[in-house]
């Protein structure tokens, strides 16, 4: 049993149950998959609606952007291996003739 976030209070929640304790909020189709990333986060505390979107956009747009940055990393190691496989190849072969 884990505790996640109620997605209308942000009070801990069972995943077992079958609504929250403290609001009543029940999940879609009375399904008890608690952390549905399609449910909004709410606000902190003190922070405005607006301020709160701003931070996920950029907290979102940081998060993609690290991805593509590993997706590039690692195409460039595979590359690097492919043209020094080849190169070793050609090299092989022009040995071999001589």
């Amino acid at each position: 049993m884990a505790l996640v976030k109620c997605p209308e209070c942000g009070k801990d929640v069972s995943t077992t149950a079958k609504k929250c304790p403290h609001c009543g909020f029940v999940p879609p189709m009375n399904d008890v998959a608690w952390n549905c990333p399609e449910w909004p986060t709410p606000p902190p505390a003190g922070m405005s609606e607006a301020e709160w979107q701003r931070r996920l956009a950029v907290a979102t747009a940081e998060e993609t952007r690290r991805e593509w940055d590993t997706i590039k990393t690692w195409l460039a190691i595979i590359v690097f291996i492919f043209l020094a496989s080849f190169i070793a190849y050609i090299s092989g072969c022009d040995t071999e003739n001589q």
